[in-house]
């Protein structure tokens, strides 16, 4: 009876056990049907592109993943608001919210060397915490890059570590910045980015952060003055009109000398008729 009782405590054990031995960790994907699956399993905690796939929807993130890319892409191909192909025209075919291509909604990811082009933007940071690594390219995208914001509920604030990365934009423009905080104008006038350390440049536009790679892009962008480089005839109509202020000292010691060689030739008559 005791041997029986011990060989249940081991069946069970070793059911409990099998699981977990099986639970899949990383799990590579090939396309929108299996990516779909991966990021809704609980159990997956990695998830690797095995090639580049086209999307007809967000992917939501909502538990703690990392995406690697493995320098793959990720593009959406599905429809925008009114059933237009057209990722300038805001929000999808279905209840109006902006395409983007991933969510992490509510929780911890780690985003590694991918592209995120086809939507309105390329990454939503929606009341999480998000760590960029390797080359991240967010061309292609109608109104610009990355969002950080907190959507209706959302107490979160987000936040994305940009450390150990290569932010890449060739789409950028003054309309369509890199990455942008949706926040006060109070919170705003505070907040800066830095990408490995470097500074980029910000720009506050209707109470948004707006963050250019290219500072050129950004509408506070002052052009440095050049300075003037004068021409050879600028130069001797110089010389032959003198209007500076040197040239009028040298008129003033030269009126000087005159009027002391005409004093001189006054007394030397006066001596000399005397």
């Amino acid at each position: 009876m005791r041997q029986t009782k011990y060989l249940l405590g081991f069946l069970i054990c070793t059911f409990l056990f099998i699981p977990a031995v099986f639970a899949e960790d990383v799990k590579t994907v090939t396309s929108e049907e299996e990516l779909k699956e991966a990021v809704s399993n609980p159990d997956v905690k990695t998830i690797e592109l095995g090639g580049n796939i086209d999307i007809t929807e967000t992917l939501v993130l909502s538990n703690e993943k990392t995406i690697d890319g493995k320098n793959h892409t990720l593009t959406y191909t599905g429809l925008f608001k009114g059933g237009v192909n057209d990722n300038t025209v805001w929000g999808n075919n279905t209840n109006g919210r902006g395409v983007y291509i991933i969510q992490v909604y509510n929780t911890s990811a780690t985003i590694k060397d991918i592209k995120l082009t086809g939507g309105n933007a390329g990454l939503l940071i929606n009341g999480s915490n998000v760590i960029l690594k390797g080359t991240i390219d967010v061309s292609g995208n109608g109104f610009g890059g990355i969002e950080l914001g907190q959507g209706s509920g959302i107490t979160n604030v987000p936040n994305v570590a940009l450390n150990d990365v290569k932010l890449v934009n060739t789409t950028e423009t003054t309309d369509k910045p890199t990455l942008w905080i949706d926040t006060t104008p109070e919170v705003a006038e505070k907040i800066s980015v830095t990408v490995n350390g470097e500074k980029l440049a910000t720009s506050i536009v209707n109470g948004k952060v707006n963050v250019y790679l290219d500072e050129t892009k950004s509408p506070d962008y002052e052009k440095p003055k050049k300075e003037e480089n004068k021409t050879d005839n600028e130069v001797k109509e110089e010389i032959e009109n003198p209007d500076t202020l040197d040239n009028i000292v040298i008129y003033m010691i030269i009126a000087f000398l005159g009027i002391g060689l005409l004093i001189y030739g006054l007394n030397k008559y006066a001596a000399k008729n005397n």
